[in-house]
C-alpha cells in the first residue's frame, strides 16, 4: 500500500488526480471527526439541559467534517500558478467526491475550497479544504459485485447480493448466502442485515409478482415487475442488526427480492 500519494477529485462525470495528472506531493491529511448534532433547552428548575434531538430520532446525526489536503509543487516556479489554477477551475466552489489512495474503498462528498498558493525554498504549496459529509460512503453498494483491483486489506469489505426468491408460492432451496463482513443470512423468508455504522434506507427491486416487507411493527407492500420494479420504503436500517421478513403479497406466486443500499462509516 502507497501512503499518501495521492486523492482522485470527481466532479460530475470527471475526475483529477492529484498525483498521477499533476505530479503534486500530498502531506498527510486533516480529517476532523463529525459532532453529533444536538438541540438543547434549559428547563428552569432543573439540572443541566435537555437535548430534543434524542426524542426525535432514534439514532444519532451529525454535522458536516472538515478535510484538509496540503499540497507541495516541486515543479519550476513558473509552473506553480499554471497548476494552482488548474486545480480551482476543476474543483474550487463545486461539489466534489474524494478518493484517497490509501483508502480505496471509500469516498467523502461535500464542497470544495482551493486555498492561495505560497512559495517556499525550492517549492510552492497550497491546501483544499473539503466541507464533507460526516460518513464516508462505500464506494459500491451491497449488491454490486467487488471491484477486486481496489481492493484494500485494511478497509476493503467484500458485499454479496441480497436475494429472497419465491417459486410457485415456495421460498426457493437455492438462496445465496453470503459470508462477509457484511454477513446477510437468510432463513426462510427472514433477512438479516448488519449495517456497519451509518443509517440506511434501502433499495428493494421485485423481479416478479408483489411482495410484502415486514420490519418491526410495520408493513410495507412491494410492487414488482416482470423486469424488477425498484421500491424505497420508509425503512431506515439502523447500525448493527436488523431483522427484515418478505414474503408473497396476497395472490403472488413467483418473485425474487434484491435489497440494495450503501455503508457510511468514519
Amino acid at each position: 500500500m502507497i501512503k499518501n500519494r495521492g486523492v482522485k477529485i470527481t466532479v460530475g462525470n470527471q475526475s483529477l488526480h492529484t498525483f498521477d495528472n499533476l505530479n503534486l506531493y500530498m502531506l498527510p491529511p486533516k480529517i476532523s471527526h463529525p459532532v453529533r448534532k444536538t438541540k438543547e433547552i434549559d428547563i428552569p428548575g432543573a439540572d443541566g439541559n435537555i437535548d430534543l434531538m434524542q426524542f426525535i430520532l432514534d439514532y444519532p446525526v451529525f454535522k458536516n467534517r472538515t478535510i484538509d489536503i496540503e499540497f507541495r509543487i516541486y515543479n519550476r516556479v513558473i509552473y506553480h500558478e499554471k497548476i494552482v489554477s488548474k486545480v480551482s477551475n476543476f474543483a474550487n466552489g463545486r461539489y466534489v467526491k474524494i478518493i484517497f489512495d490509501e483508502c480505496p474503498a471509500y469516498y467523502f462528498v461535500g464542497e470544495c475550497t482551493v486555498g492561495a498558493l505560497t512559495h517556499n525554498e525550492g517549492y510552492g504549496n497550497f491546501t483544499i479544504s473539503i466541507n464533507a459529509k460526516p460518513y464516508k460512503l462505500a464506494v459500491q453498494t451491497v449488491d454490486e459485485d467487488y471491484l477486486w483491483d481496489s481492493f484494500d486489506l485494511a478497509s476493503g469489505i467484500i458485499y454479496s447480493k441480497v436475494l429472497c426468491q419465491y417459486v410457485d408460492g415456495e421460498i426457493a432451496d437455492e438462496i445465496s448466502n453470503p459470508s462477509s463482513l457484511c454477513d446477510i443470512p437468510i432463513t426462510d423468508n427472514q433477512i438479516e442485515v448488519n449495517v456497519l455504522n451509518m443509517p440506511v434506507s434501502p433499495i428493494i427491486t421485485v423481479k416478479g409478482d408483489n411482495c410484502i416487507l415486514v420490519y418491526g411493527n410495520s408493513s410495507y407492500t412491494l410492487i414488482g415487475s416482470p423486469a424488477g420494479n425498484a421500491n424505497s420504503p420508509d425503512v431506515k436500517l439502523l447500525k448493527g442488526r436488523n431483522v427484515l421478513r418478505i414474503k408473497l403479497a396476497s395472490g403472488s406466486s413467483n418473485a425474487s427480492v434484491t435489497l440494495s443500499y450503501r455503508d457510511g462509516v468514519f
